[in-house]
């Protein structure tokens, strides 16, 4: 790993209001991360850091608060020359590893193109300068202000996580170390989609003046890896059945109080392949399909499944099934795999299937729902309390190493070393 750094995302949410040539472009380099974002580590992002570790003279906007005519007097921006100049330029430590321009320009340009929908919601206009429009009039702090901020704590939790994972003997597979050495390949595989040259005019033009190819690929890297880890961890804080008693005995009256008792009920785990039919006709919102189309759906759901039963009939080859055949693509890459759901998450016909008391280990059929036929296949049970209180102790566990990584790589600002290029100009290309 040549530098530093960190961060990925998923999916940026669609901008809604038009089509922005700059918000679709983004989409196409986080896609190529091909990851979701941990729960966990998402909301530690987004407040377990907030302020943590930051050095007291990082900014001090100590202003009274702005009357409606005052206009902000703080911003980032700079013109192209200056940014290119200080892409190099060290802002952010955290332990022994330094965050620059570059790859703050990446950081704040993801987080827009991910964020574009809830910032119009919230009333922000894409088209115009962040650092002269209010995050927090109140308190002097602009969109740009509240952007950095969140950037530093996102590079901060995932840059420190990934050195605990490395201080602790985490070493990623050779799938993970393949992904990353294949980036840049990944990244030039986009060129594709645009009239650009190279990568790095690719990311200049799309992601401001100052960005850089080496903060692109650490902003993908670090946080890849850092997440690894994470469900590493996960997997290994996982408790015992005494350590779930014990912690249920010790805080039965809380966990009462919220719902959670030895009569919860249960949480299944099932697999399913999910065939929609084909055709249809759009009447408002919905598709309808005719009764000979939804019978050629059942047949082929009947003949997957009969195909299914002439051999092995073992869960890895109905994983197998569903991983080929399944049109569910919150499954379709997993198995077609459910794990611990809760009773009334599912469409009803659906949810009675797994539910049935009678249900045991093996068991298959074909379920009819508005979503087409599904072709189950039942994996087993679990005590919802037991899941429940399994899951709070696992968390608590992630929660402690989270704490301690950032507590071990302490995140210092140099808020005057703070250069972004002018992004207002590079959505409106």
């Amino acid at each position: 790993m040549e530098e530093n750094n960190n961060v990925w995302e998923n999916e940026p949410a669609q901008q809604k209001k038009k089509k922005d040539p700059k918000v679709i472009a983004i989409a196409v380099l986080a896609s190529l991360l091909c990851l979701v974002l941990l729960a966990g580590l998402t909301y530690f992002v987004m407040v377990g850091s907030k302020n943590g570790g930051k050095d007291d003279n990082k900014t001090a906007e100590t202003t009274a608060p702005a009357a409606p005519d005052v206009q902000p007097s703080k911003t980032y921006t700079v013109d192209d020359e200056t940014a290119q100049l200080n892409s190099g330029a060290v802002i952010a430590t955290a332990g022994d590893m330094e965050m620059t321009n570059g790859e703050m320009m990446i950081y704040y340009n993801m987080f827009l193109a991910q964020n574009s929908y809830s910032l119009y919601y919230y009333g922000v206009d894409l088209s115009k300068s962040l650092d002269q429009q209010w995050y927090d009039q109140t308190n002097n702090l602009t969109w740009q202000q509240a952007i950095v901020e969140e950037s530093l704590n996102k590079w901060h939790a995932y840059s420190a996580v990934y050195q605990y994972a490395l201080e602790h003997g985490f070493e990623p597979d050779a799938d993970a170390q393949n992904y990353i050495n294949g980036i840049e390949d990944m990244l030039a595989e986009a060129l594709q989609e645009f009239e650009y040259a190279s990568v790095e005019e690719m990311l200049e033009k799309e992601m401001g003046a100052g960005s850089t190819l080496q903060g692109y690929k650490n902003y993908i890297a670090i946080s890849y890896l850092a997440n690894l880890y994470v469900e590493e961890f996960k997997k290994q804080a996982q408790p015992t059945m005494d350590e779930i008693e014990q912690y249920f005995t010790e805080n039965e009256a809380a966990l009462t109080a919220a719902g959670v008792t030895k009569e919860s009920g249960n949480v299944v785990d099932v697999r399913h392949v999910l065939i929609t039919p084909e055709g249809g006709k759009t009447e408002g919102n919905t598709t309808v399909y005719s009764d000979e189309e939804w019978e050629a759906c059942r047949q082929k759901a009947e003949e997957l499944l009969n195909n299914w039963l002439a051999g092995d009939k073992t869960e890895e080859s109905f994983a197998a099934l569903a991983n080929k055949e399944s049109t569910d693509p919150g499954s379709n890459t997993n198995g077609g795999l459910y794990e611990k759901v809760t009773k009334d998450y599912m469409v009803p016909e659906f949810d009675a299937w797994i539910f049935d008391e009678s249900r045991e280990y093996g068991d298959y059929g074909l379920v009819k729902t508005s979503y087409g036929y599904h072709i189950m296949y039942f994996v087993g049970r679990t005590p919802s309390w037991i899941h429940t209180v399994g899951e709070k102790i696992a968390e608590e566990r992630l929660n402690t190493m989270l704490q301690e990584a950032v507590e071990e790589n302490a995140l210092t600002v140099y808020d005057e070393r703070i250069c972004l290029g002018d992004i207002t100009k590079t959505q409106a290309q």
